[in-house]
């Protein structure tokens, strides 16, 4: 921990636990948001994969009962990458995100110094590549994308559990440099 002294606020690494109570804040407002939205900007989304992925197509891979279930659900289901882009995009514009605001959470160097503005972009780009690709593969229609906006997205997904060893650092941290700080007030 550093700090000290009456009135200095301290700070230690943040646990698992604490992060991923953030993240959690952070998946409720975009779940939130996605169904607040679906109806309006979920509906865009929607229509603009049916078209550009060929959803119902009979060449395409969307066949059977999956466009119909899609299709009931599908503006919610296209809508929410966009949006947890948006909620996990706040941490580098900002500083943090609500849920990281909640439990006094920032981004750091490693060593306990304050993060560039570019290692917290690099941070968020590794943490949210699955996001962004899906987001990407359906606004331009691209099968191959979504395959690896998937694939990136499960790896940095997998990433997070490295924070449970003992380094406690997830995988997009270690990539950046980067780690959380909690910080408590005196």
């Amino acid at each position: 921990r550093q700090g000290g002294g009456p009135g200095v606020p301290t700070m230690g690494r943040a646990g698992v636990v604490v992060r991923a109570a953030a993240a959690a804040i952070d998946a409720s407002i975009g779940v939130a948001a996605t169904l607040l939205l679906s109806s309006s900007i979920g509906v865009f989304f929607a229509r603009r994969a049916v078209v550009t992925l060929h959803i119902g197509d009979p060449h395409s891979l969307w066949k059977g009962p999956l466009p119909f279930i899609l299709g009931a659900i599908g503006e919610v289901v296209y809508l929410m990458p966009f949006i947890f882009l948006l909620v996990w995009i706040l941490d580098p514009l900002t500083g943090a995100t609500a849920g990281k605001r909640v439990f006094r959470l920032r981004v750091r160097r490693t060593d306990g110094l304050p993060a560039s503005n570019a290692r917290r972009w690099c941070r968020s780009a590794l943490q949210t590549a699955g996001f962004w690709g899906l987001t990407l593969a359906f606004l331009v229609g691209s099968w191959p994308l979504a395959l690896a906006a998937t694939i990136a997205g499960a790896i940095a997904l997998a990433g997070c559990f490295a924070a449970a060893g003992p380094s406690s650092l997830a995988l997009h941290d270690r990539l950046s440099g980067t780690a959380c700080y909690r910080f408590d007030p005196r």
